[in-house]
């Protein structure tokens, strides 16, 4: 958020079908010695299943 000043976000935990989302966003690690983004099982499913669109954003 402090390297985007101009992007507005707002965090809100709901209970409920995630179909209802408007975005998705998973979090995920990267694995030593790999590259590329290793999507784990909730994320795969997520992105192939998921009505609306799935951002997976890795930890730094």
């Amino acid at each position: 958020m402090a390297e985007h000043p101009q992007v507005s976000v707002r965090r809100t935990v709901l209970e409920g079908p995630a179909a209802d989302a408007d975005l998705l966003v998973l979090g995920t690690t990267r694995r030593q010695g790999q590259f590329g983004l290793q999507l784990g099982r909730v994320s795969y499913t997520a992105r192939h299943r998921a009505a609306c669109p799935v951002a997976v954003v890795p930890h730094r």
